[in-house]
């Protein structure tokens, strides 16, 4: 039983947030989480910001530094005559949360709310929703297709002309911090398969699109990031005008350490191509990339033991947590999400391949090392009938030359060769 002190000082508490208004908040607007209750209250509280009306919004917040968000989305909403569009739930494991979208002059606005286990916002985010847009030439044609778990994003399925049934490639792009560079790469990627013959559906970044799910970095998981939108993908592809018996994975940078461990996890992959990774773990490569930026300031070796020490450590953790967990973040991540690396680690799957493999590698590579990325993976790999490997002198992580904006045509071409063999 708690002792007098503490008795006195929870019913002043109790006192201070009925005179404050907090029990009958509590009683009033608290509800059970459910996927109706969220879109509910989503909707309700969409009509407030429309009608400017944050004390009503305030009603409904944990706490009342997450109105900030929701102040900036009535104000432009209110300014550029936006109306609701739809609103839609989320509930899963790892957040309750409601999504409403609005239709305004200058576009789709995205007003994100999450939910605590009484229904009040607890966390909030504003956006402009990006519109994925395709062309169509002579020789394919282009389509938006939806993606993933709920909420979607917007893939793109590329369809080449002179081809009927064709095989089709998944492409996955690098978690980049430029977006619409490696969105233009994939782009020009789907483009050139399809004048050879190749169809592909290409992804998006989901914590891109939706930076709002990652707000939480114990949150963040390589499923949502990656690889339930790529089954999805994979799913999809059996069930459009390409041939289902035929379907490549194709990953770029970081993406591309999963290339091996995806032929295992689903057997509807024919073969699986590794443009410009590594055999080496995610968090190797974040130390080199460091390293290098420390090398390039020109820092005495004792600077750089120093400034890498934290990150070597945490490099050492990462690599041990199949026998020694922690709840601490390593790199940005959580424990959890680096078993999750861990386990496709490339050296895991060399042995145990079913299916080829390509190894594509562009040696001036400045994200990923032609020395200590792709030579060793190549000597690794070497007497693997399954695997082959082929570098491009002069071409950068994109593959393309320095002083050229188009892809590397020697290399679409052997990715083309190598699928339609």
């Amino acid at each position: 039983m708690p002792s007098k002190t503490v008795r006195i000082l929870l019913s002043a508490v109790t006192a201070l947030c009925t005179l404050c208004g907090c029990a009958e908040k509590a009683d009033s607007l608290a509800l059970t989480v459910s996927k109706e209750n969220i879109e509910q209250r989503t909707e309700e509280i969409a009509g407030y910001l429309l009608n400017n009306d944050m004390d009503s919004v305030s009603k409904y917040l944990s706490d009342d530094a997450v109105k900030k968000e929701l102040n900036t989305a009535a104000d432009t909403l209110k300014k550029s005559s936006g109306s609701l569009d739809h609103v839609l739930a989320v509930q899963d494991d790892i957040r309750n949360a409601g999504y409403a979208y609005f239709n305004s002059d200058n576009g789709v606005y995205r007003v994100y709310m999450q939910y605590d286990e009484n229904m009040y916002i607890r966390a909030s985010s504003y956006s402009v929703q990006t519109q994925v847009t395709v062309e169509n030439g002579n020789a394919y044609t282009q389509s938006i297709i939806a993606i993933g778990p709920s909420p979607q994003t917007d893939g793109v399925l590329t369809l080449p002309n002179s081809t009927s049934n064709p095989p089709v490639a998944i492409l996955v792009p690098d978690s980049s911090e430029d977006t619409e560079k490696e969105y233009a790469f994939l782009a020009e990627l789907a483009i050139g398969l399809a004048k050879q013959g190749v169809a592909s559906i290409r992804l998006p970044l989901r914590y891109e699109v939706y930076p709002e799910l990652a707000m939480d970095p114990y949150a963040v998981t390589l499923e949502e990031e990656y690889t339930h939108d790529i089954a999805y993908a994979i799913h999809i592809a059996e069930t459009e005008a390409v041939n289902a018996s035929e379907i490549y994975y194709i990953g770029h940078g970081k993406s591309a350490l999963l290339s091996l461990g995806m032929t295992k996890n689903h057997f509807e992959l024919h073969g699986a191509v590794v443009l410009a990774g590594s055999y080496r773990g995610y968090e190797e490569i974040l130390l080199s990339g460091k390293e290098n930026e420390l090398k390039a300031q020109n820092l005495s070796d004792a600077e750089m033991d120093s400034e890498l020490s934290a990150m070597k450590q945490a490099v050492a953790k990462i690599q041990t947590l199949d026998t020694e967990d922690t709840d601490e973040l390593l790199l940005g991540y959580s424990a959890d999400y680096w078993k999750q690396m861990n386990a496709y680690k490339a050296e895991k799957y060399i042995n145990i391949l079913s299916v080829p493999v390509l190894i594509l590698f562009p040696e001036e590579d400045a994200e990923y090392s032609y020395e200590t990325d792709y030579l060793p993976e190549k000597e690794m790999v070497k007497k693997k009938s399954l695997i082959r490997t082929e570098s491009y002198k002069g071409l950068d992580h994109d593959f393309r030359e320095a002083d050229e904006d188009a892809i590397s045509k020697d290399m679409i071409n052997d990715l083309a060769e190598w699928i339609l063999e």
